[in-house]
């Protein structure tokens, strides 16, 4: 076997060897997978934009105390802190914002209010009423009960703010209008419209601030251009209950609203604190389940190492056998091919030896068949020319030989007769 042949057998047993190491490993490996559920709940809420203090299902860092470190977490874990922290320092900013809006809130409820409810409004309040089949103060006693019911969010409170920054602006609007179209007497009292001569909108004006704010509105724009007509005259004056109605009842919806953004922002802190503190528990449940994974990984670890090394001497181990294997049938196979290549040389000796003395034993017999064509031809041309002597000669040659056979015939006899006689005597 050449050397050439020698290196490819040796290689393909290493590289049998090898894959069956590498098929090994990876079958360990598939069946000591321990990291495919370490990570499954860190990421688990996928709606943090949507409500704030919805229940988490991941660690938060909001106490430093309990700050984890960020080499010990995945991405994951990381950006969903970071995304946490962001929407916490938000929040804490629109919660600043709510405390300078109540506060300013306050100080307008503390200067004299002459505002009323536009006309549209009150319409629109009505209309609305009458399409859900109640009467205005049902209808106001229902949306109040189901924004008292509704479940408290970051959008909602966005939307009351905006909504009560409108009604606070429609407000201002309404009292520069009334300042505007009303004139004050010499004696700095504030003039209304005129009186009714309708009774029952006297009495109106009288029991509900609502009905008088609206029919008071109504008549203020049908006599706006009598009454901007009148300067420097005290025009005639009316009672003040629509205006002071309207006045409470717009301080009591500001006191309700603040009273509702109160609670709010006190049911927001405590259920951060309720969620910071299950957050607390829930990353101490997390990090000992973590610490005991470590730990059981760490186990399996040592294990999958012990036994890694096991099946390393014991595939060393074969892997030695099967060299010395290779080795043994190499050395045999080489001499069984040295044994074949003399059998081979010494038969290729023996032929070309056998092969030059047939060629000699060709080349004799060629050169005596030609020495015996041209004997023959040559005998047969001489025959041919002493045909005649010849046949003499045969003639001669065949007397000769009855003479010789008769001779012989004659001694014969001779013979006997000499020995008869001589027994005879």
């Amino acid at each position: 076997m050449s050397k050439s042949e020698e290196k490819i057998m040796h290689t393909t047993g290493s590289a049998n060897v090898e894959t069956s190491i590498d098929a090994l490993m990876e079958e360990e490996l598939q069946q000591m997978d321990f990291n495919d559920h370490l990570d499954d709940n860190f990421d688990e809420d996928g709606d943090d934009d949507q409500d704030l203090i919805a229940p988490l299902n991941g660690p938060n860092e909001l106490d430093n105390n309990n700050e984890l470190n960020n080499d010990e977490l995945p991405p994951e874990v990381r950006h969903y802190v970071k995304t946490l922290e962001s929407q916490s320092a938000q929040l804490e900013k629109e919660l600043l914002l709510c405390d300078e809006f109540l506060k300013d809130s306050l100080n307008q409820e503390k200067a004299p209010s002459n505002a009323v409810m536009p006309y549209d409004d009150a319409k629109l309040l009505a209309d609305a009423a009458a399409e859900a089949g109640m009467t205005v103060e049902e209808f106001k006693h229902k949306i109040l009960k189901d924004l008292e019911t509704d479940d408290f969010s970051e959008e909602m409170m966005d939307r009351e703010y905006e909504e009560f920054t409108q009604m606070q602006k429609e407000l201002a609007d309404m009292t520069a209008d009334i300042y505007e179209t009303m004139h004050r007497n010499d004696e700095n009292e504030l003039l209304a419209i005129e009186a009714s001569c309708d009774e029952n909108i006297n009495n109106a004006n009288d029991d509900t601030g609502e009905i008088s704010s609206s029919l008071a509105l109504r008549y203020l724009r049908e006599h706006r251009l009598a009454i901007s007509d009148t300067e420097n005259k005290a025009g005639p004056l009316v009672s003040m209950a629509a205006l002071s109605s309207m006045r409470d009842f717009i301080h009591q919806q500001l006191r309700k609203t603040e009273e509702g953004f109160h609670t709010r922002q006190q049911n927001l802190v405590e259920s951060i604190e309720r969620h910071k503190q299950e957050e607390e528990k829930w990353t101490l449940v997390e990090e000992e389940r973590k610490n005991k994974l470590h730990l059981e990984r760490e186990g399996e670890e040592a294990a999958l190492r012990e036994r890694e090394k096991c099946q390393q001497g014991r595939l060393e181990g074969e892997l030695k056998v099967l060299d010395d294997q290779l080795a043994q049938e190499l050395s045999y196979h080489q001499a069984e091919i040295k044994k074949l290549s003399e059998d081979l040389e010494a038969e290729k000796t023996r032929y070309e030896a056998e092969h030059s003395h047939w060629l000699m034993s060709l080349e004799a017999t060629r050169s005596h068949a030609a020495l015996a064509i041209q004997r023959r031809y040559r005998g047969y041309r001489t025959r041919r020319a002493m045909s005649a002597t010849m046949k003499d000669l045969e003639e001669m040659k065949t007397l000769r030989k009855n003479e010789r056979y008769k001779l012989r015939v004659l001694e014969v006899e001779y013979q006997m007769k000499y020995t008869t006689e001589q027994d005879r005597k």
